[in-house]
């Protein structure tokens, strides 16, 4: 088993109307999710990370229009799926360390 990373982020913007016409709003929303998993090889991490980017992707708000708030377009996401590879830091630094020293 390896684990992995899947770093999903999305944007959108999103308006509203001040009800008495006053002003309009304008913001820029976010969301970020992290989810950290085991899988035995990489084939099945994707197939893993896509059923969490779909979930992730149905959480989202998607493209309105309404009387006083709208959004224009869907949001925009960005995914990221890595194997996380882990190494005694220490030991790499020392290591390092003492060669130069020689």
């Amino acid at each position: 088993m390896k684990t992995y990373i899947l770093v999903m982020y999305a944007y959108w913007v999103f308006g509203a109307e001040h009800p008495s016409g006053k002003r309009d709003v304008h913001e820029t929303k976010q969301r970020e999710v992290r989810k950290n998993f085991t899988a035995e090889d990489a084939d099945a991490a994707r197939l893993m990370a896509i059923t969490f980017v779909k979930e992730f992707w149905e959480e989202l708000p998607k493209k309105r229009k309404g009387s006083l708030s709208w959004q224009e377009n869907d949001p925009h996401v960005r995914v990221e799926l890595a194997e996380v590879v882990s190494f005694d830091w220490k030991r790499a630094f020392t290591s390092s360390e003492a060669e130069s020293a020689a």
